[in-house]
């Protein structure tokens, strides 16, 4: 991040002593940096202004974290950033559409039915409700998906998977699987796969407690 402001490199993530120092060398306000509370930007850092009445000094107040936590952050940030980038060229490269297409065909084949409202399946896939509609609109341009008012309720607008959509997914099902199996399961032990589970739920369990998200 400090790179893209045209400034030098400097290690943010752990309490050093010399790092106020450095980048008030740098002519930076030590409370404007620090890492991200939420989601993975790049290299976690954003920027926030904290001069004004009663703002504090966020420096001192940040809960730096310690080597261990900082290897293991960066450590799951370029794991997840490699597999999901390796993930997405293996789609595109074998079946001509990203891997946000594949779970949205994904989620809906396992819908009784093979339909979701459009709210229910941009929360599983965790999409927005405008990225949802267009990539849902993509597909089903394709015939893979179509969409209709609920009977019910005609502020409620479904997708359903079609019997192409179902064939397609069929079909690239046995690459993505592969894929993932290559990317993520191979290099890990059945313990070290049980403790992934583990590891990935209590985050989600923090991030998503309602359980909107659970796939």
């Amino acid at each position: 991040m400090l790179a893209a402001l045209g400034l030098p490199q400097v290690d943010l993530l752990t309490n050093n002593p010399d790092k106020a120092a450095q980048l008030r060398s740098l002519g930076t306000d030590v409370g404007e940096v620090l890492p991200t509370a939420r989601g993975a930007s790049a290299g976690g850092m954003s920027i926030s202004k904290t001069s004004g009445p009663g703002s504090g000094n966020l420096y001192d107040m940040t809960a730096w974290l310690s080597a261990d936590e900082q290897r293991a952050w960066l450590a799951w940030l370029s794991a997840t950033e490699l597999l999901m980038g390796s993930l997405d060229a293996q789609l595109q490269r074998d079946a001509g559409f990203p891997h946000a297409y594949y779970a949205i065909l994904a989620q809906l084949s396992h819908a009784p039915d093979r339909t979701l409202r459009m709210s229910d399946l941009a929360s599983v896939v965790n999409a927005s409700a405008s990225r949802i509609s267009h990539a849902v609109g993509k597909l089903e341009d394709r015939g893979w998906v179509t969409r209709q008012q609920c009977t019910g309720d005609r502020r409620v607008t479904l997708a359903t998977l079609t019997d192409a959509g179902h064939a397609v997914l069929a079909e690239q099902a046995p690459g993505h699987v592969a894929a993932v199996r290559r990317g993520l399961l191979d290099p890990l032990t059945p313990e070290q796969v049980t403790q992934l589970e583990q590891i990935c739920n209590a985050v989600r369990q923090g991030l998503d407690p309602s359980g909107d998200c659970c796939r």
